[in-house]
């Protein structure tokens, strides 16, 4: 296909209220929050639009539209899952409740390098904290650092018992 046909397919698509509306509606009910429904239906249309710049045939484009408009809202709340996952496994118990606590108030406050060069931590500790920082999930560490999910589990787990010593000491 040629860019201006492309660019017009896409305009077409876009200016279609009824499915713009109708992707927007199905990313609401799987997420319940408009924003991120918004963000999920403009990425799906960016996903048609790169499809069809690199010269691949889309047949049927709605259709196209729809199913990765719903796998990125399930991916969307995959990572929140997720991320609720770790705060409920840091509210397991007190201590690791108040570390979380601690954690969040250092963050907030751009404490971060003054407590992280008390730690001593270790270049891949610091990797690992930083993909922590950007909320990534076990599985996409475990990927990128090319290793398994259990051992970014493990790590995760021995990265917050320094942050409780630490906390401990700062008390």
């Amino acid at each position: 296909m040629k860019k201006k046909s492309i660019e017009g397919v896409i305009a077409a698509l876009f200016n279609d209220q009824k499915l713009y509306k109708a992707l927007l509606a199905k990313a609401q009910h799987v997420l319940q929050n408009n924003a991120e429904s918004i963000d999920v239906v403009n990425d799906a249309y960016i996903k048609l639009f790169e499809e069809l710049n690199q010269g691949k045939e889309v047949a049927n484009m709605p259709g196209f539209l729809w199913s990765t408009c719903y796998r990125k809202a399930v991916d969307v709340l995959r990572k929140r899952q997720n991320s609720l996952q770790y705060v409920a496994h840091c509210k397991a118990t007190f201590s690791s409740s108040q570390t979380c606590r601690q954690m969040k108030r250092f963050e907030q406050a751009g404490e971060w390098n003054h407590w992280l060069s008390q730690l001593h931590l270790t270049n891949d500790e610091l990797v690992l904290f930083e993909y922590i920082q950007q909320e990534y999930t076990n599985q996409e560490i475990a990927q990128v650092l090319n290793t398994a999910p259990d051992e970014i589990r493990k790590r995760k787990f021995s990265l917050k018992r320094k942050f409780q010593k630490l906390v401990k000491r700062a008390s």
